[in-house]
């Protein structure tokens, strides 16, 4: 969402309408904001949030740790995730200092009750720590690179493919085949536990 689509009083019936022609389950479509337009108006801006809301959609905050949005606030948000800036993971592997931002956001994550998702992820090292600091969703190149609609259809399963069975809690290695293998830009569904591509 932008500023702007933030500050429209007809931003909600929009994205109501925008439903009701798709048919998208509201819990399927996941809008981002990021810190800087959260903090422009933050009152505003989290009753537009709350709207949302109400219409059963997600939100997450986009490229979290570069705003300056308090903790308070932070805690007081409508939201469901915590996008985690690339430019920490870019130093994940090589700075102690990105490690320690990493491992303080996901925490921050998990206790307020929100997922936790590493934006640019480009190496299997970036991947393997990330798992290691339990953070639950992943994006970027490793993973998957944008594709035409087309192409990402025959990605999603279908009525006909059967459901995995799992009789344990998936452990580091198999979230680690489940990133690699799934390779591409979008949830894999599901309640494993598994680290996920989104």
């Amino acid at each position: 969402m932008s500023p702007s689509q933030l500050d429209h009083d007809g931003f909600v019936a929009d994205v109501n309408e925008a439903l009701a022609a798709s048919g998208l389950l509201p819990a399927a479509l996941r809008l981002e904001i990021t810190e800087t337009a959260l903090m422009r108006d933050s009152a505003a801006a989290t009753r537009r949030l709350r709207e949302l809301k109400a219409l059963g959609i997600q939100i997450a905050i986009d490229d979290f740790g570069t705003g300056y949005s308090s903790l308070a606030y932070l805690r007081q948000l409508p939201v469901d995730s915590l996008k985690i800036d690339r430019s920490f993971i870019s130093g994940l592997t090589t700075s102690s200092e990105s490690r320690a931002l990493i491992h303080t956001l996901v925490e921050l994550g998990k206790a307020l009750g929100l997922q936790s998702v590493a934006e640019g992820i480009e190496h299997v090292a970036q991947l393997r720590q990330l798992q290691l600091e339990e953070c639950e969703f992943g994006q970027g190149f490793l993973l998957g690179r944008p594709q035409d609609p087309v192409d990402i259809e025959t990605l999603l399963p279908t009525e006909s493919d059967p459901a995995p069975a799992q009789s344990t809690p998936p452990g580091p290695s198999d979230r680690l085949a489940a990133a690699l293998v799934g390779g591409s830009c979008f949830s894999n569904g599901g309640d494993c536990g598994s680290f996920r591509t989104v």
